[in-house]
């Protein structure tokens, strides 16, 4: 073991099941070296190459989820190869080359340095999307840029919002849908690792979905009605400073139209723009209004939320959720349809190779309706 890299070690020890050898000081020192072959690594790599499955096999291997390991198992030994062979091409440069980037170029130097490792990102995709059961992938290159300005939290409305996202940071499209794949990557692995020994993978699979679809009509509906009733409260202070139009002859539908109508058409920007910057204030209601009243109708009969992995996936689902449909357009969630021809722009395969969807696994993720894809979902073809 002394001559033998702790990250093969570790491939070796999951491959054989040999998982009383995965202590946590062994699972320790796997995540320390990781951490120092990333280090190791230039900074123009370190920003364009990502070795998520690695990372989550070792993340596996330290909470004791042994199932899931074989998901990620194959695709963590492709990244491993590809981060050997990024080391060895950034010590090349370190021990040969004399050129700085200054030197030769900004561009020049990112080119130069990538090229041995784009080859294999390239064919490494096509296996995930192909042969691998994971269904994680690069996910950093779906993403768009974040606009200039956005939602920015305030601890005074939602401290575990902030908590979760960071204080002061900024809410966009592109993070929430960071953080959406995350859900799928984190929660909805460990909801799934314990619902499916009670109700087996596919059965598990089809109500974490229903949870999020229940999520997502919740959340689309709520948001609607908070605008209208934004726009009627505006409208009536404006037609009524006093709140006695009511008992005013002299007012009537008439004026309240016409009132209406200026707020719709010049107000409402500023009510959309009002809604999304206090969204998160209200969150504890609208998740405890889902947990409490609707959770419950979407899970299996018998089965209880409380105090499990399924609880804290749909409450991550709620809070990302709602922060979509706040958004001006609101983010779009499309599911893929059973029947349709599998289409590998938009989708990604769960476990299978096929070319007709049997069923959707997690939804595609667009900036909003008809817009640009953030997120590519997950579908089992056959």
């Amino acid at each position: 073991m002394k001559n033998m890299n702790k990250i093969q070690a570790l491939f070796d020890y999951v491959e054989t099941s040999q998982y009383d050898k995965i202590k946590p000081r062994f699972v320790q020192e796997v995540e320390n070296e990781y951490q120092a072959n990333v280090t190791s690594l230039p900074s123009v790599v370190r920003k364009t190459a990502h070795f998520d499955n690695l990372f989550s096999l070792i993340d596996y291997c330290r909470n004791g989820m042994w199932t899931v390991t074989h998901k990620v198992y194959h695709a963590a030994i492709q990244e491993y190869d590809t981060m050997l062979h990024l080391l060895e091409t950034s010590q090349g440069y370190n021990t040969f080359s004399t050129m700085s980037p200054r030197d030769v170029g900004k561009d020049s130097y990112e080119t130069d340095i990538l090229s041995a490792w784009t080859p294999r990102r390239i064919r490494q995709s096509r296996e995930y999307d192909s042969k691998l059961s994971s269904p994680r992938s690069h996910r950093r290159s779906w993403f768009r840029n974040d606009p200039d300005t956005d939602i920015v939290l305030s601890a005074r409305f939602y401290e575990g919002l902030s908590s979760y996202w960071g204080n002061n940071d900024l809410i966009t499209p592109s993070r929430i849908a960071e953080k959406f794949q995350e859900l799928f990557e984190r929660e909805w692995l460990f909801a799934l690792d314990e619902l499916s020994v009670v109700l087996g993978e596919r059965e598990a699979i089809y109500y974490l979905f229903k949870i999020l679809r229940f999520a997502y009509d919740y959340c689309t509906r709520t948001a609607e009605k908070q605008l209208v009733d934004l726009t009627k409260v505006v409208t009536d202070v404006i037609v009524s400073p006093d709140n006695s139009y009511q008992s005013v002859e002299n007012i009537g539908e008439y004026q309240k139209d016409s009132a209406s109508i200026v707020v719709r058409d010049r107000a409402r920007p500023h009510l959309i723009q009002l809604r999304r910057e206090t969204a998160h204030a209200s969150l504890p209601n609208v998740v405890k209004w889902f947990m409490t009243k609707q959770l419950p109708e979407v899970l299996p009969p018998g089965f209880k939320a409380e105090k499990s992995l399924i609880s804290r996936y749909a409450q991550k689902c709620i809070e990302l959720i709602w922060l979509m449909c706040a958004q001006d357009p609101p983010m779009h969630l499309e599911p893929a349809e059973r029947g349709l021809s599998f289409d590998d722009e938009y989708f990604r395969v769960y476990s299978k190779t096929g070319s007709v969807v049997d069923f959707c696994v997690w939804p595609l993720l667009r900036e909003f309706k008809n817009g640009p894809v953030l997120i590519k979902g997950v579908i089992q073809p056959i």
